[in-house]
């Protein structure tokens, strides 16, 4: 599910991979209710994953336990929240990055599915590094819709695992196992 403003690369992504999407466009208040009609009774789907700033009403959490994903455009836990990409920003930490985790009824509290980490250079702005953060962002969300339709994401005692997937690799964790994602990380003409 895409939220109003989703990058149109994300998009052209899913549509590439056959993954059905539904985009929201809706007035803030209505979205709530909205949610619960699409989730639970338009579109029953094995999972879903969730692009935008809203949270999700708790019956369709608990209704929809361990299938819904959010791609969160930040490091988790560290910087959760509506805010937490303004925060990751501003912060001086040496690292940043993005986190794809099932949501629970807390805020970007749930299980950690996957994680890109990618050093931080303090001598540039961030408008210098945006570009191959933003790659990198979509990579994670691709590789993790992958795993996630080939069933290989796991959940073994609340601590989803993927199948087959190395752990010792940065900067996805789990490590980027498919080979045209491999290619497109390595293309130098995102940089």
């Amino acid at each position: 599910m895409l939220g109003p403003t989703a990058e149109p690369s994300l998009k052209s992504v899913f549509e590439s991979l056959n993954i059905e999407m539904v985009q929201i466009s809706h007035v803030r208040a209505q979205i709530p209710a909205e949610l619960e009609k699409v989730m639970i009774n338009e579109y029953p789907c094995d999972f879903w994953m969730l692009t935008f700033r809203h949270l999700i009403p708790a019956l369709v959490v608990n209704r929809l336990k361990h299938r819904i994903i959010n791609l969160h455009p930040t490091l988790l836990p560290s910087f959760g929240g509506l805010h937490g990409f303004d925060n990751q920003k501003r912060s001086h930490s040496v690292i940043q990055g993005a986190t794809c985790h099932f949501v629970d009824e807390g805020i970007d509290t749930g299980p950690i599915i996957s994680v890109f980490v990618m050093p931080r250079n303090p001598g540039l702005e961030w408008h210098q590094s945006e570009a191959t953060f933003a790659r990198g962002v979509n990579l994670l969300h691709t590789q993790t819709a992958v795993w996630m339709a080939d069933r290989r994401v796991l959940n073994e005692s609340l601590r989803p695992r993927v199948e087959s997937a190395s752990y010792t690799s940065l900067p996805f964790v789990p490590g980027l196992d498919e080979p045209e994602l491999v290619a497109l990380a390595r293309d130098e003409s995102f940089d």
